[in-house]
C-alpha cells in the first residue's frame, strides 16, 4: 500500500468522524464544486484533496477540472483586457467626450454619497434595540 493510499484512507476516516453528512453533499454537487473552486482563491488548493477524500471519480475531476481551466484564463484575463481598450478608446476620443463623461461620473458619485449619508444618517436617529436595559 503506498504513502498515498494511506493518507487518503486516513483522511477518509477523519472525514467520516467529523463530517459524515456533508459526504452526500459533496457527491452531490462535487463536480459543481471542482468547476466553481478554481475561481475562490481560499479554497483552490483545497477542492482537489476534498474530491479525492470523499471518494469522486477520476473522470469527472478531470472534467470539471479541465472546464474551469478553459473558462478561467478568459475571465481572469478580460478585466484587464476590456481596461486596455477602454483607454484606447478614451485616447482616440474627442475632449467634450471625455469631459461630459467624467462631469458625469462625478454627479453619480455625488449622490450616492449623499444617498449613503441619508440612509446612515436616519439609521442613527432609531433607537438601538441593542443595548436594551
Amino acid at each position: 500500500m503506498g504513502w498515498t493510499k494511506r493518507a487518503t484512507l486516513g483522511l477518509a476516516e477523519k472525514a467520516s468522524h467529523y463530517g459524515g453528512a456533508r459526504t452526500p453533499v459533496f457527491l452531490s454537487y462535487g463536480f459543481l464544486s471542482v468547476l466553481l473552486g478554481r475561481f475562490l482563491g481560499p479554497i483552490r488548493s483545497t477542492v482537489p484533496t476534498v474530491a479525492g477524500v470523499m471518494g469522486m471519480s477520476h473522470m469527472s475531476f478531470q472534467a470539471a477540472n479541465i472546464l474551469s481551466a478553459i473558462a478561467w484564463v478568459p475571465i481572469m484575463l478580460s478585466p484587464g483586457y476590456m481596461a486596455a481598450k477602454s483607454v484606447e478608446a478614451a485616447q482616440q476620443s474627442s475632449e467634450l467626450t471625455l469631459m461630459v463623461g467624467g462631469g458625469l461620473s462625478v454627479v453619480v458619485g455625488v449622490a450616492l454619497l449623499y444617498i449613503f449619508m441619508r440612509q446612515r444618517k436616519t439609521a442613527g436617529n432609531r433607537p438601538n434595540r441593542r443595548h436594551r436595559q
